[in-house]
């Protein structure tokens, strides 16, 4: 007979959250040592990963964007003051948000002529339609 399979643990975050603060609390009062940094920003990477994550596709090296991501990462800890009420976890959260603004400064598109796309993407619909062989990169700028 067949074992049934055992449920998943499900991730305990309230834990996570607990020990990210633990970890916040004691860089604070280290005097900010980069040592006590690192445990505090690998306990925070799911944050960074699922930031970059959005980015897949555009063409910004991957470890740029870690690295825009992670700085930001570390300004929010920095700036994190619990006195306001908000948890840290959702202080670096809205931190990593300009990440998204990061795109917009480093312009990965070096020039777009709008009409000039459409008309291209016009041209190649029709070619599509008409039954000529596409290749692979087919209606890529």
């Amino acid at each position: 007979m067949a074992q049934p399979l055992a449920k998943p643990k499900r991730r305990d975050y309230a834990a996570m959250r607990q020990n990210d603060m633990a970890l916040w609390q004691e860089w604070k009062h280290s005097g900010y040592k980069s040592t006590k940094l690192k445990p505090l920003q690998d306990s925070m990477q799911g944050l960074v990963i699922s930031t970059v994550n959005k980015y897949r596709g555009v063409d910004i090296a991957r470890p740029i964007l870690e690295a825009e991501a992670n700085k930001h990462l570390v300004e929010a800890l920095k700036t994190y003051d619990p006195k306001y009420g908000a948890q840290l976890h959702t202080h670096a959260t809205h931190r990593l948000k300009r990440v998204d603004r990061f795109e917009k400064d480093v312009k990965a598109w070096a020039f777009l002529d709008r009409k000039l796309l459409l008309e291209k993407a016009d041209e190649k619909d029709e070619y599509r339609k008409s039954g000529n062989p596409l290749g692979p990169l087919h209606g890529l700028p």
